[in-house]
């Protein structure tokens, strides 16, 4: 286990420089704490997984010792964080405390700060509820769930609207199939 203790310290130092974040002996020991608790878990090891579990790791010491860290949020970081907090929920022994973990913005605070009618807000709203309390869409980022939500209430109202946002068109229209096909 110290060979693989080693090699996640030297992925993680990579990880640090590459991104040009201050390495310490706490982000490392976290590092090692976290990507082995999660190598346990039945989860894609994709690279870029990986890379998100430091960066929380790095921004939660980082946030524990009142420094200011800027973290860019990828879909890897939302899917990093949300493995982190089903670990968190399901591990009690996972001592992590959650004041310093990286703070999930919700599909709502995606759309909410659009010109849009208070009407097709909490149509919205009321959708993503929906389609959070039926684990639909699980497998998007907080954002596209938002936005796909908003689109498809569009489109279904066939209201005409340019959505000028930080997703695709392509990703809104592949999220409006897929609730027209769960929906019918």
């Amino acid at each position: 286990s110290d060979k693989k203790d080693y090699m996640i310290k030297l992925y993680v130092k990579e990880v640090c420089e590459r991104l040009k974040i201050k390495e310490t002996e706490e982000i490392f020991e976290l590092s090692v704490y976290v990507l082995k608790r999660v190598s346990k878990l039945d989860t894609p090891r994709r690279k870029k997984l990986k890379e998100g579990f430091v960066l929380l790791c790095a921004n939660y010491v980082n946030k524990k010792n009142n420094i200011d860290m800027e973290i860019i949020e990828t879909k890897y970081i939302e899917k990093a964080n949300k493995i982190l907090l089903e670990l968190l929920h399901l591990d009690k022994s996972f001592n992590l405390d959650k004041r310093y973990l990286l703070q999930r913005k919700t599909p709502y605070d995606h759309i909410k700060k659009l010109k849009l009618s208070d009407e097709i807000l909490k149509e919205t709203k009321d959708f993503i509820d929906f389609c959070e309390e039926n684990d639909i869409l699980m497998n998007h980022t907080p954002i596209s769930i938002g936005l796909g939500c908003l689109y498809y209430i569009l489109m279904e109202k066939k209201i005409e609207c340019d959505i000028n946002v930080n997703i695709t068109e392509l990703t809104m229209k592949k999220i409006y199939k897929e609730l027209k096909e769960i929906l019918n």
